[in-house]
């Protein structure tokens, strides 16, 4: 995140889509606008998953949760 070109948001997330085909990473935030999505050839995971990671950081440190642990 720390390498991010535009200014970064306090929070990050990533919506993860796992399929046969390969994983998809949406990485965006809000203020500002940001939106990339990388896409790999291969899946992370054995069987079809979608899930999002939220990062929130606060300067001094950072934090990593997914969704359902909000």
């Amino acid at each position: 995140m720390d390498e991010l070109k535009v200014e970064h948001d306090y929070l990050q997330v990533f919506k993860l889509d796992c399929s046969e085909e390969g994983t998809t990473i949406l990485h965006k935030q809000e203020e500002p606008s940001y939106a990339k999505e990388y896409k790999l050839r291969t899946s992370l995971l054995d069987k079809k998953a979608e899930d999002t990671i939220f990062v929130i950081d606060n300067g001094e440190y950072s934090t990593m949760m997914f969704a359902n642990e909000y």
